[in-house]
């Protein structure tokens, strides 16, 4: 059996200014709606970052890729 995340599909498009993105795990529920668990290594130091309630842009795609770019660009 293969498991594939969908955050794989989008690994291209977090991009880290002063880091690297090495992980994460998508989900959503009816209650916390679009989320994300992503592990990145920002200027030597490695954060977890959780994230939830993402919309989607105009082109249908999860809002939890912009949010973990604007936070993680913040450290």
């Amino acid at each position: 059996m293969v498991l594939k995340s969908t955050l794989y599909d989008y690994r291209d498009d977090l991009q880290l200014e002063e880091g690297e993105f090495l992980g994460g795990k998508t989900g959503h529920t009816s209650r916390a709606g679009l989320c994300l668990a992503s592990l990145a290594r920002i200027k030597g130091k490695e954060y977890i970052l959780v994230t939830a309630g993402a919309d989607e842009d105009m082109d249908g795609n999860p809002g939890y890729i912009a949010d973990a770019e604007k936070i993680y660009g913040n450290l």
